[in-house]
């Protein structure tokens, strides 16, 4: 999203997020329709998904993509926890083929994911993805509690 409160989301600063959560329209979405809940999981920001679910932000809104954002969450912790000797075989002289996650530190070695050495453990990037899962599970558990 282009706006500031769309921008705070997704950098995780909880405390000018938490200033605005009451002065906008959580429903808001970007071009892409996704919400400011999107952005922060996207991001994987947990502390924000947690004040924004608790602020009223849709669990269920769809991006253009049709994505919650739940299934964002759980496809951005698929690929972190991905382990390079989990994929796939070339059908070509049985090499592996490297993970997204993989290929994306290839293409770009300075970016947040894999800015250290080639074949830095994403453990840390795993515990940020699952603590964005488990806000949006036990949010999902007191929104629609199992009887």
């Amino acid at each position: 999203g282009g706006n500031a409160f769309f921008h705070a989301c997704h950098g995780g600063h909880v405390v000018l997020v938490e200033a605005w959560v009451g002065h906008v329209d959580l429903a808001a979405t970007d071009q892409g329709g996704a919400t400011a809940l999107h952005a922060a999981v996207h991001a994987g920001h947990a502390p924000v998904v947690r004040l924004l679910v608790q602020s009223g932000a849709s669990l269920t809104a769809a991006d253009a993509r049709k994505r919650t954002p739940r299934d964002l969450a759980e496809a951005q912790l698929q690929v972190a926890t991905d382990s390079p000797q989990r994929h796939a075989q070339d059908q070509r002289g049985g090499r592996p083929q490297p993970t997204q996650s993989a290929r994306r530190r290839q293409h770009n070695p300075g970016s947040a994911v894999g800015s250290g050495a080639e074949g830095a453990d994403t453990s840390a990037e795993s515990a940020r993805r699952w603590a964005v899962v488990e806000a949006l599970r036990s949010a999902a558990g007191a929104v629609n509690p199992r009887p």
